[in-house]
């Protein structure tokens, strides 16, 4: 029955609107995933990047996406707008390496050059719906933090 109660209680706490809540969650979760993936097989264009370059790319997706996903499950949108920032910004650099490394084949890079362009787009999205501090985006009363 405590498994019952913990569902419930993490249910009734989850910013409402739920169904938003949980996607961008997932969609964190998604970019932590993608960090680490980044980490264990890095691709065959990955000797264009410094380790480093590739180091720091990767650990900023990890490290956003696990604020963003704690952040937005709570309700504490003063620590997902870095998180945005974060991951958003890695996502403009990797476009720009994809763009700027277009050869033979450029109709593939420019398929995926748009891809994450729509990313950082809905990513600017939810950065304006929350950009007000400690506001709940959809009713814009303020939050009670802890």
């Amino acid at each position: 029955m405590r498994g019952k109660h913990f569902f419930q209680d993490w249910w009734a706490h989850l910013p409402v609107p739920k169904g938003a809540s949980i996607f961008m969650a997932t969609a964190y979760l998604m970019f932590i995933v993608q960090g680490i993936v980044n980490f264990a097989s890095p691709g065959e264009n990955a000797w264009l990047l410094i380790d480093w370059q590739r180091f720091v790319v990767n650990m900023v997706l990890v490290v956003g996406g696990a604020i963003g996903a704690f952040s937005t499950l709570r309700g504490l949108w003063l620590f997902e707008r870095p998180a945005i920032i974060l991951v958003g910004g890695m996502y403009v650099v990797h476009a720009l390496w994809v763009i700027t490394d277009a050869d033979d084949d450029g109709s593939v890079y420019w398929q995926v050059a748009i891809r994450m362009t729509i990313i950082i787009l809905l990513l600017c999205k939810r950065y304006m719906q929350i950009r007000w501090a400690l506001l709940d985006p959809h009713t814009a009363t303020h939050k009670k933090v802890g």
